[in-house]
C-alpha cells in the first residue's frame, strides 16, 4: 500500500488544533488567516509543493480535512480551460498514522450544451440547433467573496493567484447511522460532516459550479450545477451534459481491476427453479475484463467498482471504490455523429501517458476538442486489459433544463426573460467498497 508523509501546514495555530474543531482557523496559501466560525470540520490549509510535491508554477493549493475519526487530504488546482480540478486526493482510515491514496487527478473534461431546437431570435438554422462546449479557452474563474460559502466557510486563493476561486465549507449531513432498542437501553445515532470545496467557470450567461464533497464516511461527491440566465434561447429546453475523468489510485496506482455490478431481479437460482420472489446481486469483470462502455440501468442499480488485486482488508476482501451516477430525472443521450460520446453512462480505460491529455494531438486538457476525437475513436480502440492495471473512469451524467416562469424575474412579461435560472444538478458518488474493516463513524454496535 502507498504510503505518503504527512501535511506541512502553513499556520501555526491550525498546527495546535485538535482532531474534532470548532471554530477552526484556517489560512489560505498566501497566509491570510479565514475563520471557520462554529465549524465542527477541522480544515488545515497546507503548502501543495512541500505536501504532495507539485509544480511551484501551478495555480494549487492544499487542504487537510480532520474529521473525527477520519481524514483527507487534497491537492486542488486551478487549470486554465478545465477549471477546478483534483490534482491528489489521499485518505486516513480511523486508527491509522498513515495516509492511502485514492485519486491521482480528477475533474470536469468538459460540459456540452445541446438545445432542443433554435429560438428564431438567434438567427441560426432552426434544424441545427446551438451546441457549446463551454471549458474552452474564453471561460475564466471567477472570484468568490464570503457571501458566496456563507457562515462556516471561508474563500481561498491558489498558488500564483490573487483571486479567490475556491470555497470550501463546512456541512452537516444530517444522520449517518441510528440505532435505537428501548427494551435493551441502546439510543445511538450519529450526525456526520462533510466538507464541500467549489468553484465557478464562467463561459458567459451560464455560470457553471464545480464542486467535491468530501465526507466523514469516506465517499466523494463530484456535482456539476448549472445556473445563470437563458441566452437567446430564452425558453428552449436544453440540455447540460457533463463528462468526468477520474485518474482513481486505490491503495496506489498499480493492480487495480474494473468490475461492474447489477442487481438481477427475478433470478435464475438453480435450487428455486421459477420462482419470481429471488433476486440476487451480480459482481463480475468490467466490459469482460477490456476497456469499453457500460451504461447504467436504474431497474439494477448498476454501478463501476475499482479494486486493489493486491490489498486486501481484515476480512480478506479486496479494497475499493464504487462509483454510481447522480440523476436529477434522467440521463443524456444524443445521437449525432460527433455525439457518440454522450451514449453511455461509464468508459474505462487503461492509464497511459499520451491519454492524460496534455501531449498534441489529444491535449484535451489544453484546449476543447470533441470528446469523440480522442476517447471513443483512439482510447477506447485498442481494447486493452482493465484488471491488474492503473485504471481511469470517465463518467456521464447531465441535466435537463426546460425553462419555466420560474426562471423569469418578477418585471417581466411576454417573451422578456430577466431572471436568473435555480441550479440544475448532475454528477456521480464514488463510496467506499470494502475499504474500511468495520463502520467508520464510531465503530457502532446494536449491542447494549
Amino acid at each position: 500500500m502507498k504510503r505518503l508523509t504527512g501535511c506541512h501546514v502553513v499556520s501555526a495555530v491550525v498546527a495546535s488544533c485538535s482532531a474534532m474543531c470548532f471554530g477552526q482557523i484556517a489560512a489560505d496559501a498566501g497566509g491570510t488567516v479565514t475563520a471557520m466560525a462554529n465549524s465542527p470540520c477541522g480544515v488545515s490549509v497546507c503548502d501543495p509543493v512541500t505536501t504532495f510535491g507539485v509544480d511551484p508554477s501551478l495555480k494549487t493549493a492544499c487542504l487537510m480535512i480532520q474529521f473525527r475519526h477520519t481524514a483527507w487530504r487534497i491537492c486542488l488546482e486551478i487549470k486554465p480551460v478545465k477549471g477546478l480540478w483534483l490534482r491528489q486526493v489521499d485518505f486516513r482510515r480511523p486508527g491509522e498514522a498513515n495516509w492511502t491514496r485514492v485519486i491521482k487527478e480528477a475533474g470536469m473534461v468538459d460540459i456540452y450544451v445541446r438545445y432542443d431546437e433554435n429560438d428564431p431570435t438567434c438567427g441560426t438554422d432552426p434544424c441545427n440547433p446551438a451546441r457549446l462546449y463551454d471549458l474552452n479557452p474564453f471561460a475564466s474563474m471567477d472570484e468568490l467573496v464570503s457571501a458566496d460559502v456563507g457562515r462556516g466557510g471561508f474563500t481561498l486563493a491558489p498558488r500564483n493567484e490573487t483571486k479567490r476561486m475556491i470555497g470550501v465549507e463546512c456541512r452537516d449531513r444530517g444522520v449517518a447511522w441510528l440505532c435505537k432498542r428501548p427494551p435493551v437501553g441502546v439510543d445511538r445515532r450519529y450526525r456526520a460532516q462533510e466538507v464541500v470545496v467549489w468553484g465557478v467557470s464562467d463561459s458567459g450567461n451560464y455560470d457553471a459550479i464545480i464542486q467535491y464533497t468530501f465526507r466523514e464516511d469516506g465517499g466523494i461527491e463530484f456535482r456539476y450545477g448549472a445556473t445563470g440566465f437563458n441566452g437567446c434561447t430564452d425558453f428552449t429546453p436544453h440540455m447540460h451534459t457533463g463528462l468526468w475523468h477520474v485518474d482513481i489510485d486505490v491503495a496506489g496506482p498499480a493492480d487495480d481491476c474494473a468490475m461492474e455490478s447489477f442487481r438481477e431481479d427475478p433470478a435464475t437460482v438453480s435450487a428455486c427453479p421459477g420462482s419470481p420472489y429471488v433476486s440476487r446481486e451480480v459482481e463480475q469483470l468490467y466490459n469482460g475484463g477490456v476497456e469499453g462502455a457500460l451504461d447504467f440501468d436504474l431497474q439494477k442499480f448498476t454501478s463501476v467498482h475499482i479494486e486493489d488485486t493486491v490489498v486486501v482488508n481484515r476480512h480478506g476482501n479486496p479494497v475499493g471504490f464504487e462509483f454510481v451516477p447522480f440523476f436529477e430525472g434522467g440521463q443524456p443521450r444524443h445521437t449525432g455523429p460527433d455525439e457518440q460520446w454522450t451514449l453511455h453512462n461509464f468508459y474505462v480505460t487503461k492509464y497511459k501517458p499520451a491519454e492524460t491529455g496534455y501531449t498534441s494531438p489529444d491535449d484535451w486538457q489544453l484546449r476543447s476538442i470533441n470528446p469523440d476525437n480522442y476517447l471513443i475513436s483512439k482510447f477506447l480502440a485498442d481494447q486493452e486489459g482493465v484488471c491488474g492495471e492503473d485504471v481511469v473512469v470517465w463518467c456521464v451524467a447531465g441535466a435537463l433544463h426546460t425553462p419555466t416562469d420560474e426562471d423569469r424575474h418578477s418585471t417581466d412579461s411576454g417573451a422578456t426573460s430577466t431572471g436568473v435560472t435555480l441550479v440544475h444538478w448532475s454528477g456521480f458518488n464514488l463510496g467506499p467498497h470494502n475499504f474500511f474493516d468495520y463502520n467508520p463513524l464510531g465503530d457502532p454496535t446494536f449491542l447494549p
